[in-house]
């Protein structure tokens, strides 16, 4: 399971994975007997003031920075899409997701590490998931 690093369980906001996280689940998992594969997980989180941290898919994520007019970034070390904005009570919200593109890196960075399967979680509400696994919804 290579998701999750920052997340519901979390005080601080951040990617679902990093360059360093993959590393080092791949580096235990290459220990284990073939085949073996690794999961990552499209969506994220959301870090609000005053609130729990709460899982969102792709496109929440993205209603919610539309929302607050926030500008989405990809982070160039993780991947993942991140956005920072304020509700009109001056409320703080952090957005953390991942995309068709996050998940290309993530994937790139698995094969290196010669995984034998790779499987996703979390497909709802990724719309442009066909970007990446054409073929997988009609």
């Amino acid at each position: 399971m290579c998701y999750n690093l920052y997340g519901t369980h979390t005080k601080d906001a951040g990617p679902k994975a990093d360059p360093a996280f993959i590393d080092t689940v791949l580096g235990r998992v290459g220990r284990l007997p073939r085949p073996h594969s690794i999961a990552f997980a499209t969506g994220g989180c959301i870090w609000e003031s005053g609130q729990s941290p709460r899982m969102v898919t792709e496109g929440e994520a993205w209603e919610l920075a539309q929302s607050l007019h926030a500008k989405v970034q990809r982070d160039s070390a993780s991947q993942a899409l991140q956005f920072e904005g304020h509700r009109a009570d001056g409320t703080a919200v952090i957005g953390w997701y991942g995309d068709s593109g996050s998940l290309w890196a993530w994937k790139q960075q698995a094969l290196e590490h010669g995984v034998d399967g790779i499987s996703l979680w979390r497909l709802g509400g990724n719309d442009h998931i066909r970007t990446y696994y054409v073929g997988l919804m009609p």
